[in-house]
């Protein structure tokens, strides 16, 4: 996926990795790009890569989501209402 970067901190993450999905109502809309620590709040900082065609509200949230009965996850966005969009960086 080529597109813009978003980033999520997170308490836990489990082992949500780099190359993992993100998903809008179980639609794959970019990937995991980088996981790291943020050394300020101590929160995982989870940056994605979304695909320049899907607009995601500002005011939307992430959950991390098994993504089968067999394992692995996947980060899913719960679009909000807003008018405003993320933009590069969001």
């Amino acid at each position: 996926v080529s597109g813009y970067k978003i980033s999520a901190n997170f308490s836990k993450i489990g082992g949500l990795k780099s190359g993992d999905p993100v998903q809008i109502s179980g639609v794959k809309v970019g990937q995991i790009s980088d996981v790291g620590l943020n050394p300020q709040t101590y929160l995982a900082k989870v940056t994605m890569e979304i695909d320049p065609n899907v607009q995601i509200p500002d005011d939307s949230a992430a959950t991390i989501n098994s993504q089968s009965l067999l394992g692995g996850l996947a980060l899913g966005i719960e679009p909000g209402g807003s008018e405003e969009m993320l933009k590069e960086g969001g």
